[in-house]
């Protein structure tokens, strides 16, 4: 986790100062990307605790539309360039 950690602060840092917007829009998807990146690893390892009963299955509801959504930006940019 801490690779994705230090490249997710400075580019925090570089959204903010951002101006362009097409310069934003890359940043953007390169930080959701992270983010999502950093997401996966942390639910392997918290798979890795379930499976040794060092943690418990917390059930919540989700919205499956908003769920579907966030898949389909993630390939959004790559299909319109393409």
């Amino acid at each position: 986790r801490t690779p994705l950690t230090l490249i997710i602060s400075p580019l925090e840092q570089l959204l903010q100062d951002a101006k362009d917007p097409q310069q934003r829009n890359r940043l953007n998807l390169v930080h959701r990307n992270a983010t999502q990146l950093l997401r996966l690893i942390n639910q392997l390892l918290d798979l890795s605790k379930l499976d040794s009963g060092r943690m418990a299955v917390t059930y919540v509801q989700g919205d499956l539309r908003d769920f579907l959504e966030q898949c389909l930006d993630a390939f959004r940019a790559e299909a319109t360039r393409q």
